[in-house]
């Protein structure tokens, strides 16, 4: 084999690949000027050698211009060819490097002399194919989708291409009689599936954390088959500890320097506050906290209320505030019930949509 590689060549541009016979030589024609351009000096060459595909360490001498070389070893595909001569000085000129293809073999294929396939992209698992028409085992595949490739080689060695073809294998149509197994998984994890005896069962989901969580179920018939899978979510509420209320605190028109506290025994009932100092038929503000045994205190309540004295018959109070009027107006009781007539009781009433306290 050889490729042809004359002076016209190493002058062409160096970016344009040559195409090589396999049936041809390459033709080193060595041209001293070209090598040799700025040497102005040199005298005469000395020595040359050559390399090819960059692998300089398998140079060889070339013992004059033109040489023949022989490339009968290059596989067919993409080469190039590097040269360099040196002077009598002992100087070596700069590598000059041409690239050149090398042509498969211009031969006929005649017949087919080999055929495999395989499947599912298996290609390490090919088997030979006696016929163009071939029966092929595939009861070891699952059900569902598969595909099988195949490609041929003819008698001067070269393969097709591949042709891939896509098939289906169905379930077999069984009939189911009745379920065989369920089991059922948390949040997804269907590696820690759970068999279920009963399709009622009590599931002890103690080890989950609060929050949201999914449990999944499936079942498996007498075929083999399992159903599709169902998911319900729920959510674990958070545990929270129960704090009772043991004190509270209170003061009247924002004067926090006189806060009473006071310890509470049983929170459900009326709290006792102690009005004393508190002017009459005036408005005046409520201000009270509770605090439970955990240490923590609510939000401040404000409440605005009205104090009066118990009265009897007519009679005024500083000129402010007409019993008779009083008598006149309605009054009710905290649950809403409308009383008869102004309270003579102590307690907390509502008149004119105020809180009133009688004491």
């Amino acid at each position: 084999m050889y490729a042809l590689f004359p002076q016209q060549i190493l002058n062409q541009n160096p970016n344009t690949p040559m195409l090589m016979n396999r049936k041809r030589f390459i033709l080193l024609t060595c041209a001293v000027a070209f090598c040799f351009a700025a040497k102005a000096q040199s005298s005469s060459i000395v020595a040359m050698e050559y390399w090819i595909d960059q692998k300089i360490d398998d140079r060889q001498p070339i013992a004059s211009a033109p040489a023949q070389i022989d490339i009968n070893d290059l596989s067919p595909g993409f080469h190039c060819i590097s040269v360099r001569v040196k002077d009598d000085t002992g100087l070596w000129s700069a590598v000059q490097t041409k690239y050149f293809m090398v042509l498969r073999p211009e031969s006929v294929a005649t017949s087919i002399v080999k055929m495999e396939y395989w499947l599912d992209g298996k290609i390490n698992n090919k088997e030979p194919l006696s016929s163009s028409k071939a029966i092929i085992e595939i009861d070891d595949l699952s059900p569902g989708i598969h595909y099988i490739s195949v490609r041929s080689q003819d008698d001067t060695g070269l393969w097709s291409g591949v042709t891939t073809k896509y098939f289906v294998i169905a379930r077999p149509t069984t009939i189911a009689n009745s379920i065989a197994s369920m089991e059922y998984w948390f949040d997804g994890k269907i590696g820690e599936s759970q068999t279920l005896t009963n399709n009622v069962a009590e599931i002890n989901i103690e080890a989950l954390s609060p929050g949201f969580h999914s449990i999944s179920v499936r079942s498996k018939d007498d075929t083999g088959i399992w159903s599709s899978v169902m998911t319900k979510y729920f959510i674990i509420p958070r545990i929270v500890e129960t704090a009772t209320i043991t004190h509270y605190c209170y003061w009247f028109d924002e004067n926090t320097e006189n806060t009473t506290i006071e310890a509470s025994t049983n929170p459900i009932n009326l709290l006792e506050l102690n009005l004393t100092g508190l002017s009459y038929y005036t408005e005046h503000t409520l201000y009270l906290a509770v605090c439970d045994s955990k240490g923590a205190y609510s939000t401040v309540m404000e409440e605005i209320f009205i104090i009066e004295p118990i009265t009897t018959g007519v009679e005024s109070l500083n000129g402010q505030r007409d019993s008779v009027k009083d008598q006149k107006e309605d009054w009710y009781s905290l649950d809403g019930k409308k009383l008869n007539e102004r309270p003579t009781q102590k307690g907390i009433y509502i008149r004119n949509g105020k809180k009133i306290i009688i004491k």
